[in-house]
């Protein structure tokens, strides 16, 4: 990747799935093999000094232990982190997060007000709800947070925060269609959630499809039955493996993109939450790379701790830039021979 001028810097793409139990192995093992100058997270700047003391919070044995999760067999991946450490983990945070709430944060001050009432407690992700939600599918709230805020001062590298929207971008898509102002019928929304999980399925190993339909079955009627349903297609995605969850992404992108059945508005806000996010991103990434490491200079290596469908777009968009630069040094190259 470029980071201006003409210095170039290895970028260590680590796209996870939020709140997964494996994120800690998975940051620990892409920072120890890509001995980064720095590392950027997917997060606002000013949280990072709250996931800091949050990752202080967890007990260091726990830690270590996280750091060692197996990844070769799912059976034992899901089994390794016992109810007990889940309880340890989420009681550890939610302490640091109650103690941390009546202390002034001063960047609080600088924020629009929607944002500074958001940011009063120190995570959301650590709200009641959410919290059930991760003991319902055996999640980590914030794990790679922590992650990346424990072994950045462990191995003394800098952190920064890198938002997926700039402070205009967010306030338009704070309003539109998809997030707030004038939501699409419900009975349009309906129709959108059934395609968008039809897609899901498609994308899934057979026997695995066949293991969702089963507990998809067993979902007993009433009002929390579509929250369950919407929570397991929202699993869906971590089963499938790097080239169908490409294809996913493409499909739902497709569907979402399309005016006739979503609608102008809604199309036009997918495509700054897709494309415009992604090149915001992009040249955040970028700046980093160019003055990102110790002291303010330039990183050779830097890891960037992403969600996984971002970090599958921007893997895509690097991949396409490379291919133009490679194309027009090619035709500099002919132009040359030809002289």
């Amino acid at each position: 990747m470029a980071g201006g001028g003409t210095h170039v810097c290895e970028l260590t793409l680590v796209g996870l799935f939020h709140r997964d139990p494996t994120n800690l192995r998975f940051v620990c093992d892409a920072i120890n093999l890509s001995s980064p100058d720095a590392i950027a997270l997917e997060a606002r700047q000013s949280f990072l000094p709250a996931y800091g003391r949050l990752g202080g919070a967890v007990a260091e044995d726990l830690l270590g232990r996280l750091m060692e999760a197996p990844l070769r067999d799912l059976q034992e991946t899901l089994s390794f982190v016992s109810l007990e450490e889940r309880l340890e983990w989420h009681a550890s945070l939610v302490e640091a997060n109650q103690a941390a709430e009546g202390r002034p944060d001063a960047s609080l001050a600088e924020s629009p007000g929607a944002m500074a009432a958001a940011a009063s407690s120190f995570s959301s992700a650590l709200s009641p709800h959410k919290l059930l939600c991760c003991f319902a599918a055996r999640e980590l709230a914030l794990s790679e947070k922590v992650a990346a805020a424990v072994l950045s001062e462990q191995l003394g590298l800098p952190l920064h925060g890198i938002e997926v929207d700039d402070p205009a971008a967010y306030a338009r898509l704070a309003a539109g269609p998809l997030t707030g102002g004038a939501p699409a019928s419900p009975g349009a929304l309906a129709a959108l959630e059934e395609e968008a999980r039809r897609l899901a399925f498609a994308c899934l190993p057979p026997a695995v499809a066949q293991g969702f339909r089963q507990w998809m079955a067993a979902v007993p009627p009433g009002h929390m039955a579509r929250m369950l349903e919407m929570q397991l297609v929202s699993y869906m995605p971590q089963c499938m493996g790097p080239d169908a969850y490409l294809s996913y992404v493409d499909a739902t992108e497709a569907l979402w993109s399309d005016e006739a059945r979503v609608g102008r508005d809604v199309a036009a806000q997918h495509h700054q939450l897709t494309v415009g996010r992604e090149a915001h991103f992009l040249s955040a990434l970028q700046q980093l790379a160019a003055s990102g490491g110790r002291g303010g200079g330039p990183c050779r290596r830097l890891v960037a701790v992403v969600g996984r469908t971002h970090a599958t777009r921007l893997r895509r968009t690097l991949q396409r830039a490379e291919a133009e630069a490679e194309a027009r040094r090619r035709e500099l190259r002919q132009g040359t021979g030809r002289r």
